[in-house]
């Protein structure tokens, strides 16, 4: 692909903009205190800048040290090792997300972002991974929250909110890299960026990746899951003071290759498919008591998953955030804001006919966010967004979407939480206009779904104790899902979709890490989950069943973690517990291991101008225990993977 040529070109041109951080001053940033993680600043929660321990959300921060040092080929592989995520490879290249539940590529549930921009397939509402246009080297961090997104975000965030968050275009952070292993993996990458003035600064990054994904599934079939991969962006920042900014923001991905598709339908087909975003955002602190930004995106994504017909959508996002601080009998601070959001879907007949093949979608919804600090030790923060859906709300009227949390900080060190929230997961494309035929049956969509309604109770614990040494991260919840969307239970005519029944999801996560010495690093994570549904006199038992069968409900995991000057190592491994794939009738999947083994020596490149250690050689093999072992309903077999990278900073 030219374009890939074109921006590499660029980026070596930029080089001299600065110099970036040598891997010797990235281990210094690894010695961070517990006490420090725990402060670190965050955003997702809130809209804006809060301590991690003031944080009202089961969140969860993977910073880029974490994501150095994982060994993982995508942001998927980040996820195994997050407590209460549902991660399973669909084949070698694509997979299933969710949290709290089981994941699927029409999961409606999660809401995924890419320095603001909502990554979905409107077709299906779910994320295609694969597509995302970004690259591990340019995440500054990702935060996850665990369970109901809030106030701030739209419908369909009831399972948890994913904030990819890259390198600003400030950040003198550039690099070449390149990675190569089994499976024929071949990754290069490259990334500068800095100031170019005192007022602006340009941040770019290219890589270009492919591999022959695996070999095959149950029975020695051969499968043809390959991809060819391009990833570019180009950020600038324009700062006219220190409150008041410009980010305009460019990132494409292009993606083609070839799969089986579906079990039940078999076959090969060709896997073209594109991710495109664009954005821009104003922000500015006008004093200290009041600040506001202005966001304007647009997506494109186009894709073949299940048929030889492409499905192309189009999104224009606009959104605002006013934020005003006060004393009434305590501290306030009130976040007032409006998101509109038009959705234009193209697609052929097929799999997927609707009644207008280009159908449009306008969701526009309002949000009023109060935190209350009566003393310095409780945070009250309530809210409540309104949505109005052109596809959905006719019908059921405005969805009004509240949460009410509250954060007792019993020292700098120890905070506790409790959360209770109502969200709404809106009905897909997929569910409103699927026509799909498995043999002899017929399943079909249904124009009048209504939305599913979560109602979510959370308590948590962050805390450090142990003279700093052990940092705990505890989280209990509870939700009730009304109305999900199953097959009815129709004896004559096709099966279709319908509102019925109710499922009960509980469980607890916990995560924890003990510095065992100044080099030397304990890190351990555990979920256990649970799903009941109570069905409706309409509703198949069997597809009722499925929200509690499909689920993995145990997971238990741990590593170590090991810097002394140059070398780093890193050691993890997680036990998942099996599941049964209802979509398979009798499909069962038995226990698996997740692990990683990863070596990496840091060195002063020979010839370079660096004074500290500017290079780095790593080794890293993924899923030497447990291979062969199948992890996915289309029955793809795991395999070893073993590779080798090095990275340059200038």
């Amino acid at each position: 692909m030219n374009i890939l040529r074109m921006v590499f070109g660029f980026l070596i041109g930029i080089f001299v903009l600065g110099t970036g951080p040598s891997f010797a001053a990235e281990e210094k940033l690894m010695d961070k205190s517990l006490e420090e993680l725990l402060s670190m600043p965050v955003t997702s929660a809130a809209g804006r800048v809060q301590h991690k321990n003031e944080v009202a959300s089961n969140m969860v921060v993977i910073t880029k040290e974490d994501i150095q040092r994982s060994g993982a080929h995508n942001i998927p592989d980040l996820f195994y090792r997050v407590p209460g995520m549902q991660v399973r490879k669909i084949d070698g290249n694509r997979y299933y997300v969710s949290i709290h539940s089981y994941g699927s590529l029409n999961q409606g549930s999660l809401l995924v972002l890419v320095d603001g921009v909502v990554m979905f397939n409107p077709v299906q509402s779910g994320t295609n991974w694969e597509l995302l246009p970004v690259t591990l080297n340019e995440i500054e961090r990702i935060e996850i929250i665990r369970g109901p997104g809030g106030v701030l975000y739209s419908s369909n965030a009831v399972k948890g909110v994913i904030n990819i968050i890259t390198k600003k275009a400030t950040e003198k952070d550039n690099y070449v890299a390149a990675r190569a292993g089994s499976m024929h993996y071949l990754q290069e990458q490259v990334g500068a960026g800095g100031k170019v003035n005192d007022t602006l600064s340009i941040r770019a990054f290219a890589q270009r990746r492919s591999d022959s994904g695996f070999d095959y599934k149950l029975n020695d079939l051969k499968a043809p899951n390959s991809t060819d991969s391009d990833v570019v962006g180009l950020k600038t920042q324009y700062n006219w003071s220190p409150d008041m900014s410009l980010v305009l923001d460019g990132k494409a991905m292009e993606e083609s290759g070839t799969n089986d598709g579906p079990t039940v339908r078999g076959g090969s087909i060709k896997r073209p498919g594109y991710q495109h975003a664009v954005s821009a955002q104003f922000q500015q602190k006008v004093n200290d008591w009041y600040d506001y930004d202005f966001h304007v995106d647009h997506m494109a994504e186009a894709t073949t998953n299940y048929t030889s017909q492409d499905a192309n959508a189009y999104a224009v996002s606009m959104r605002t955030q006013h934020n005003l601080k006060y004393s009434a009998w305590g501290d306030h601070i009130t976040s007032l804001g409006m998101e509109a959001r038009w959705i234009k879907i193209a697609y052929e007949a097929g799999f997927l006919p609707p009644a207008d093949p280009n159908q449009t979608q306008k969701i526009d919804s309002v949000f009023l966010q109060d935190e209350y600090r009566p003393t310095d030790k409780l945070i009250f923060t309530g809210g409540v967004r309104a949505t109005e859906n052109t596809i959905v709300t006719p019908k059921t009227g405005v969805l009004y979407e509240p949460r009410i949390s509250a954060v007792y900080l019993l020292n700098d060190l120890n905070s506790l939480r409790a959360v209770v929230s109502k969200t709404y997961r809106t009905p897909s494309m997929y569910d409103r206009d699927l026509n799909y035929s498995i043999g002899p049956y017929y399943l079909r969509g249904n124009q009048t779904l209504d939305a599913e309604k979560a109602l979510t109770y959370e308590l948590g614990w962050n805390s450090v104790m142990l003279d700093q040494k052990l940092n705990t991260n505890l989280s209990v919840f509870f939700s009730e899902l009304r109305d999900p969307i199953y097959p009815g239970n129709h004896h004559v005519g096709p099966l279709m979709l319908d509102n019925n029944g109710t499922v009960y999801s509980y469980g607890t996560e916990l995560e924890t890490s003990y510095k065992l010495t100044d080099h030397l690093s304990l890190l351990s994570d555990m979920a256990l989950i649970n799903a009941e549904s109570r069905p409706n006199y309409d509703v198949d038992a069997n597809y009722a069943r499925g929200q509690s069968a499909n689920l993995s409900k145990y997971q238990f995991g741990a590593g170590v973690k090991y810097t002394k000057n140059a070398l780093t190592l890193d050691a993890y491994a997680k036990w998942i517990s099996k599941y049964t794939d209802i979509a398979e009738g009798t499909g069962k999947y038995p226990s698996y291991w997740n692990t990683t083994l990863r070596a990496a020596y840091a060195f002063r490149m020979p010839g370079m101008r660096m004074k500290e250690k500017d290079a780095e050689l790593e080794l890293v093999a993924n899923d030497l225990v447990g291979a062969n072992t199948v992890e996915s309903p289309h029955k793809y077999v795991r395999q070893p993977d073993v590779y080798a990278g090095l990275k340059i900073k200038f």
